[in-house]
């Protein structure tokens, strides 16, 4: 995938890093803003998320602990890859960047945005 077929999103959230990657790493925070799922945050995973007759495949590509977290993401036709960006931000909390590669499929990408949005409440 190239740059024209990702989309991302970037934001500041008042959280710390390690508590923004503790919304995005364990499972039952995660499920608070996005799915029931059996994740793990260990290179090689893999996982299912699944509610209301909706299953996502998938599986961690990379995980660098309190910065950065590759997912590949397969839904229905949609296989993409799906990267959490954290930076800690000047006066404290964090800037989050999701980058969701394969913008062919838009629907997914920002069906998956639209649930990150859910991650403010959990951090």
């Amino acid at each position: 995938m190239n740059d024209e077929d990702t989309l991302s999103f970037e934001c500041k959230l008042d959280e710390p890093p390690a508590k923004v990657w503790r919304a995005l790493t364990e499972p039952a925070l995660l499920a608070a803003w996005l799915m029931p799922n059996d994740f793990a945050a260990e290179q090689g995973h893999r996982c299912t998320f699944r509610e209301h007759g909706t299953e996502i495949e998938c599986e961690v590509l990379e995980v660098e602990r309190e910065r950065s977290l590759r997912l590949r993401w397969r839904e229905r036709d949609l296989d993409s890859v799906v990267t959490f960006t954290l930076l800690p931000a000047i006066g404290g909390g964090t800037y989050l960047r999701l980058d969701h590669g394969g913008h062919q499929r838009l629907v997914g990408a920002f069906t998956f945005f639209a649930s990150a949005q859910r991650l403010r409440c959990a951090a």
